[in-house]
């Protein structure tokens, strides 16, 4: 691989900078680069075997640098392929490459974060035009992406670009061989020669003619400036015509001018000698309106103060209407106040009662739970007497149980003795019917005090119940006392808050009585000091006076 590029690069003056091999693989060029003198080489690679054998090789040259990572168009997320063979991993998607080689299969596909080409390039490679950068790029079908979102001041650093490529497209939206060398040819590099030894791959050399790209660059600027001459010349012509068309409406403005001051002149004596009548005429108006202003001014002022004396007056007796009615009205809420006060009095008195009462049968409910507790207490000593009697009744008929039983071993034994004697077993018959009979008294004797237990058991129980029926009457009563003492000391608390609202309210109505006297009082000084001005007026003025009053009584007489 690479065979042709010594050949290139060894007619060059300039020194050989940096190689970017991107897709380095195992490093099988690396021997060639070293043959070659470069100053620095970086090899990237990204799968892990290759990667290591590659970082195993890399370590005999002191001027190789190793990288691992994809590289793309950018730095966000994509899809890496992984085939059954490293070498040909890619981040497009197999699409020809199983016809050619049909023993290759998928095994995944993974997201990964890939390295931009431009950062890449910017990091590794320096713009220094006394050295040659070369880019050696085996991307499985990716070259013409890469080639295309790489920065041009990025892509200008390097001065040859070596593509491996298929002849065909063996992966999806891979470019072909001429679509790489019209892009390439586009991006400005020149194609020299194409190497096929290895088919169906291909190795294309590319040399970026800078004397193209500074023709194209003066190319583009001569069409710019060419553009703007165009558009400077329609400018200038647009100007050009404003020009004349500004001019020959100079001169007829000129014109105009002329015209207009001759004119001018004529109008100005007219409006001189208008000017004059009319300021003759102004000072008599003048002269007649002050003298109208001051008297209509005399006439508002007496109209005024007329006026402000009856409202006065007016409003004088309103304000002496409203204080009576609201006199009238606070008492009258004195009054249902005192009449809220004795019934709540009343309505306390009445609470205090029924409390008194409540609290007197609570006392006696009270005297009868504890009689029927003392009751209980003597029942349950007559219980347990009971039960000591019928305890001793046991203990009788067992002793009674072992005589008979002793008894009758004896007569067993005076039978098997003494069969013979009769009077003996007569006697001892007789012995045994006392003893049977005294028995049978004794069992009906404890028939009756079991009789009588269960009876004495009995009347406990119910004597029991009704005590347990009166201590639940009591707690009944106790929480109806309770409900009744906790209502009335709400009833209570209200009237105290109704008595507080209503005494405030009282207060209210006194401060609004002090309020208002104080207002009257004022009221009564404005009205004297008013009755002191009218007299004044009287005295000063009582021409207006008699006008007024004619002007009253003349329209009476009109009604």
């Amino acid at each position: 691989m690479l065979t042709f590029l010594p050949h290139l690069l060894g007619h060059t003056d300039k020194t050989l900078g940096t190689l970017l091999h991107i897709g380095a693989g195992v490093g099988s060029e690396l021997s060639v680069y070293d043959a070659l003198h470069i100053k620095t080489v970086v090899a990237v690679e990204a799968d892990n075997v290759l990667f290591k054998k590659l970082q195993t090789k890399a370590k005999r040259y002191q001027n190789v640098q190793v990288i691992q990572g994809w590289v793309a168009g950018s730095d966000q997320q994509c899809n890496v392929y992984e085939i059954s063979n490293p070498r040909f991993n890619s981040l497009l998607a197999p699409d020809a490459l199983y016809s050619y080689f049909s023993n290759l299969k998928t095994i995944s596909t993974n997201s990964v974060k890939p390295l931009a080409i431009g950062d890449v390039i910017c990091q590794h490679v320096d713009a220094n035009p006394a050295h040659l950068n070369i880019l050696v790029l085996e991307a499985q079908g990716y070259e013409a992406a890469l080639l295309k979102s790489c920065a041009i001041q990025e892509l200008y650093k390097l001065d040859w670009l070596v593509i491996r490529s298929s002849e065909k497209p063996l992966y999806k939206t891979a470019a072909n061989s001429s679509q790489l060398i019209e892009l390439t040819s586009s991006l400005g590099y020149e194609f020299i020669l194409q190497d096929e030894t290895h088919t169906p791959f291909v190795e294309y050399y590319f040399r970026l003619n800078r004397d193209r790209l500074a023709n194209r660059e003066l190319e583009s600027r001569l069409r710019v400036d060419e553009e703007k001459n165009a558009v400077l010349k329609q400018k200038l012509a647009e100007i050009s015509a404003q020009l004349a068309n500004e001019k020959e409406a100079c001169i007829q403005g000129k014109e105009l001018v002329k015209q207009t001051q001759t004119t001018a002149n004529e109008q100005l004596h007219m409006v001189n000698k208008l000017k004059d009548e009319l300021f003759s005429k102004q000072n008599d108006n003048n002269t007649y309106a002050s003298k109208l202003s001051s008297l209509e001014e005399e006439k508002v002022s007496l109209e005024q103060q007329n006026s402000s004396l009856k409202k006065q007056q007016v409003d004088s007796d309103k304000e002496k209407i409203d204080i009576c009615a609201e006199l009238d009205k606070v008492r009258e809420i004195a009054d249902e106040s005192n009449v809220r006060i004795e019934k709540l009095s009343e309505l306390v008195s009445h609470l205090e009662t029924e409390k008194q009462k409540l609290q007197s049968s609570t006392i006696i409910l009270s005297k009868d739970a504890e009689s029927n507790q003392s009751e209980l207490k003597k029942t349950s000593q007559v219980q347990v007497e009971l039960q000591e009697q019928l305890g001793k009744q046991e203990e009788l008929n067992a002793s009674l149980n072992q005589q008979l039983s002793k008894e009758s071993q004896a007569l067993a034994e005076y039978k098997q003795e003494n069969q013979a004697s009769s009077q003996n077993a007569v006697k001892l018959a007789e012995r045994v019917s006392e003893l049977e009979s005294q028995l049978s008294n004794m069992s009906e004797g404890l028939a009756e005090q079991t009789h009588w237990h269960s009876e004495n058991k009995k009347w406990a129980e119910q004597l029991q119940t009704q005590l347990y029926e009166k201590i639940g009457n009591f707690d009944e009563l106790q929480k109806q006392f309770n409900a009744s003492s906790s209502l009335s000391s709400k009833i209570i608390l209200k009237a105290q808050l109704d008595l507080d609202t209503l005494r405030r309210d009282y207060q209210n109505k006194v401060e609004s009585e002090n309020q208002l006297l104080v207002l009257v009082k004022q009221l009564r000084e404005k009205l004297e000091t008013a009755a002191n001005y009218y007299f004044n007026l009287q005295k000063e003025h009582p021409e207006l006076i008699e006008k007024d009053m004619r002007k009253s009584f003349g329209s009476k007489s009109d009604e």
